[in-house]
């Protein structure tokens, strides 16, 4: 099962249609997550150039990164 952050699904509601399965709750960090095979917890972070570029600039992406790498087991940036 994927989980996907309220904040992102806000975003994007019409998610539902691709996933209809996903469940929707506020994560600590990261926009989607779920379990590997082994069921290591996997993160992906969704953003956009602009985004990318404006959380690099102000040190926002670092604080997530390292919120996420306590969290999970390997983390995926989407761009």
């Amino acid at each position: 099962m994927i989980t996907c952050d309220d904040r992102e699904y806000t975003q994007h509601p019409d998610i539902k249609e691709l996933l209809p399965d996903i469940q929707v709750e506020r994560l600590d960090a990261c926009d989607y997550a779920f379990l590997d095979y082994a069921t290591n917890p996997i993160g992906i972070e969704r953003m956009e150039i602009s985004n990318l570029i404006q959380k690099l600039n102000s040190g926002e992406l670092e604080s997530q990164l390292r919120i996420a790498e306590e969290l999970y087991s390997k983390i995926y940036l989407l761009i």
